[in-house]
C-alpha cells in the first residue's frame, strides 16, 4: 500500500475508534471555544487550562483529586492555523445539567481571551457530537485529544 494510502487508512481507523470511545461516555455538554484574534497558541492553551482550573475549583474547591469529567480536543480549522478547542463534559452528579451549562458559559465568557464564536450547550445527539469533535483526526491524528486538559476518572 502506498504511504499516502496507509496514512489515510490509519487516520480513518483512529477516527472510527475515537468516535466509538467517546460515545461510551454519554457526555451531556459540548463546548466550542474560540479566541479573540492575535492570541498566540501558547496563550490559548494556557487560557483553556485556566478555564478548566476555574471550573474544577468552582465545583470541588482546592481538592485536585476531583475534577469535572471531560475530553478536550484541539482543532485547527480549515486554515490549519486557527487553534481552538472543543470539549465534551459530564455534569457533576450533585448539579443540575442546565445550571452546569450556565456556569460553564459564565466562566468562559468572563475570560478576556474568549472569542465571540464560542458556544457551550447541552448535547442532543452524542453520535453527531462525537463525529464532529473527531473530524480533525485526519490532520492531527491522536494529537486531536488535548491530554493536558482532559480528565476521565476511569
Amino acid at each position: 500500500m502506498p504511504l499516502i494510502g496507509t496514512v489515510k487508512f490509519m487516520n480513518n481507523k483512529i477516527y472510527k475508534e475515537t468516535i466509538s470511545w467517546i460515545i461510551k461516555y454519554q457526555f451531556q455538554i459540548f463546548g466550542s471555544l474560540s479566541f479573540k484574534e492575535h492570541i498566540s497558541q501558547s496563550i490559548r492553551q494556557k487560557s483553556f487550562q485556566h478555564f478548566w482550573n476555574r471550573v474544577d475549583s468552582r465545583y470541588f474547591g482546592s481538592n485536585r483529586k476531583n475534577r469535572i469529567e471531560r475530553i478536550c480536543f484541539n482543532h485547527v480549522g480549515y486554515s490549519n492555523t486557527n487553534l481552538h478547542f472543543h470539549f465534551l463534559a459530564k455534569c457533576p452528579i450533585f448539579e443540575d445539567v442546565q445550571k452546569f451549562n450556565e456556569v460553564l458559559n459564565l466562566i468562559w465568557f468572563e475570560m478576556k481571551e474568549s472569542g465571540k464564536y464560542s458556544k457551550i450547550e447541552l448535547i442532543n445527539d452524542n453520535i453527531a457530537v462525537a463525529k464532529y469533535v473527531g473530524h480533525e483526526t485526519y490532520k492531527l491524528g491522536t494529537d486531536t485529544i488535548n491530554t493536558e486538559t482532559s480528565h476521565l476518572s476511569h
